[in-house]
């Protein structure tokens, strides 16, 4: 017997078409109209393209896993299917492979060791100090007030968005575990930790001081963040003087902060808003937009020629001393900003003539909180002839 076709000729090619454009979309789509790049959204560096010099036989050898790599790292369409594949994983489920995903939209970074799980044992302390110490004791014999200030992660100011069963943040942290054994040993090192400032600034603030799709705290956060600095440093350096808040206007803008959602690779669409601060009577020469850009070539040096009689500083920093910049503009004369991920050659070395040269009033380093249990190198910065180390942690 024999049976009828399921489909019409017609209605059988159509669908043979169909599934060969398919196929097809993705390679032309790449070929002829290219795709987004993703290495930002995957943190990693994509396969280039498989040039392969050399013979028939190195070719035919690696040649083919070469151009898979590359064409699985660009075919078309693949941003796309990506993202679509990181919301239905992040607002379906509420996971993410890069994301600690938080209640009302917060996103936290996924770290290792996991959050709340990191300590600083004796010996790690004790290196710390050996750091420490070693930068306070050259800067001073040259007159120079040395800090080392921590900001902190946000998940220490903003616990209750974690997700439930994220835990709460432990009675003592590395930072917390520093402070009292640079106190017990008796070192006179000055380590400010901004994480009280930034809790106290909650409850004087009805908008939030981080991004909530970044790790980074927003103009808002880093405004208190740099008036807890200054206020400390003022009773030894009494020309310092902080900005109050009333000198800033607050505006709503969107985020342009989104680390996070873009490791978690979530579209731009899902970006919050969050609050901007801008001086309400602007000096003269203030400029537009945050004087330290993202892709500066540092060192940069941002200098106020309206306020020459101020003291100067140098600084040690992270990407957390972005938004420090328009306030501390404010505060010194002259601010030179040293950040060795951003920096080529010998970063101790640049610093070292920096400070002989600019004889600034204090060296300020900056690390972002989670950093700390990262111990430095004992050798690095100056040392006591006042030589560069060759390398920072």
């Amino acid at each position: 017997m024999v049976l009828p076709p399921k489909f019409h000729p017609l209605e059988a090619a159509a669908l043979a078409l169909l599934f060969c454009a398919g196929l097809a979309a993705p390679f032309v789509k790449q070929r002829f109209f290219g795709d987004a790049d993703t290495s930002n959204m995957e943190n990693r560096m994509l396969a280039p393209p498989p040039f392969l010099p050399g013979g028939f036989r190195s070719q035919v050898n690696f040649f083919p896993g070469r151009f898979d790599a590359w064409y699985g790292d660009h075919f078309g369409f693949r941003a796309a299917l990506l993202q679509t594949g990181a919301v239905i994983k992040v607002e379906g489920f509420g996971v993410s492979d890069n994301a600690i995903v938080g209640k009302e939209g917060w996103l936290y970074l996924k770290m290792d060791p996991p959050l709340y799980k990191q300590s600083l044992d004796r010996d790690a302390l004790a290196a710390w100090k050996a750091y420490l110490e070693q930068r306070r004791q050259w800067l001073a014999a040259r007159g120079v007030k040395y800090l080392f200030v921590v900001p902190p992660d946000k998940e220490t100011i903003y616990p209750e968005f974690l997700p439930s069963g994220a835990g709460s943040p432990p009675a003592e942290l590395p930072i917390d575990q520093l402070v009292r054994y640079l106190k017990e040993t008796h070192s006179s090192v000055d380590v400010l930790s901004l994480r009280e400032a930034e809790i106290s600034a909650r409850t004087a603030e009805t908008h939030i001081l981080y991004y909530k799709q970044d790790t980074h705290w927003n103009f808002l956060g880093a405004f208190y963040g740099s008036r807890e600095i200054i206020n400390h440093l003022a009773p030894e350096i009494p020309a310092l003087q902080a900005m109050p808040r009333s000198a800033y206007g607050l505006s709503v803008v969107k985020d342009d902060k989104r680390d996070i959602a873009d490791s978690a690779g979530l579209p731009d669409f899902a970006t919050a808003s969050g609050p901007f601060l801008r001086p309400i009577v602007p000096e003269a020469g203030d400029p537009p937009q945050l004087p330290v850009p993202k892709d500066a070539d540092y060192p940069v040096t941002i200098s106020n020629p309206t306020h020459s009689n101020l003291p100067r500083a140098v600084m040690l920093c992270d990407s957390f001393s972005r938004p420090l910049a328009p306030y501390f503009e404010r505060s010194f004369s002259q601010v030179a900003y040293f950040w060795p991920l951003e920096m080529k050659g010998n970063v101790e070395r640049q610093m070292r003539d920096a400070v002989i040269e600019e004889k600034p009033a204090v060296f300020i380093e900056e690390r972002i909180q989670r950093f700390i249990p990262v111990v430095p190198r004992n050798n690095v910065l100056f040392d006591e002839h006042g030589n560069a180390g060759e390398g920072l942690p």
